[in-house]
């Protein structure tokens, strides 16, 4: 047992539970909210999340909230091929992660 696989077992078990009031569709709206500053991974997943709900809409804002939260890195065209091959035609896949998702209320 290494010396720090504790502190790994303690962070994969962690859950943090964001609520939005509505799902931003701009990288203005994303960088509006709370969660924004980044200060956890937690953070970072939850508003990626967010902004893949919007791909349907408007791809192109999609990369940009996307870049915004990959940083100075921007994505590739092999990311936005990948992310248009799973997200196209299928706005349930990223609302399914959310809490209170079911079949019946799309």
């Amino acid at each position: 047992m290494g010396l720090f696989d504790s502190l790994k077992k303690q962070e994969q078990n962690k859950t943090e539970t964001f609520t939005l009031a509505a799902l931003p569709k701009t990288l203005r709206e994303l960088q509006a909210l709370p969660e924004s500053s980044l200060d956890s991974p937690y953070k970072t997943a939850a508003l990626a999340l967010a902004a893949l709900c919007a791909y349907e809409q408007d791809a192109a804002a999609v990369h940009e909230m996307l870049d915004f939260l990959k940083g100075p890195e921007t994505l590739s065209n092999l990311e936005k091929q990948f992310l248009r091959d799973r997200l196209a035609g299928k706005p349930y896949k990223c609302r399914s992660c959310c809490a209170g998702a079911t079949p019946d209320n799309g």
